[in-house]
């Protein structure tokens, strides 16, 4: 997901914050682990609200995500 509004710190505020993401779902977002960040789908909802790319996998890893990126 893709945290657009955070809100505050979790109780162990060096690894997550409370927010909204893009997609409109409000909860508490930590960073995923590396295999995580690597593998899996990012977020089609968040994709379709920020205008960029489906595709799996932390965004800087993708081709097509750095282009939409720059």
């Amino acid at each position: 997901h893709h945290v657009r509004h955070i809100t505050g710190p979790t109780e162990n505020e060096c690894v997550g914050v409370t927010g909204e993401t893009s997609c409109q779902r409000v909860g508490e977002w930590f960073i995923p682990g590396i295999f995580s960040r690597m593998g899996m789908s990012r977020c089609r909802q968040c994709c379709k609200a920020l205008g960029a790319p489906n595709g799996t996998g932390s965004p800087k890893n993708d081709p097509e995500m750095k282009a939409w990126m720059e």
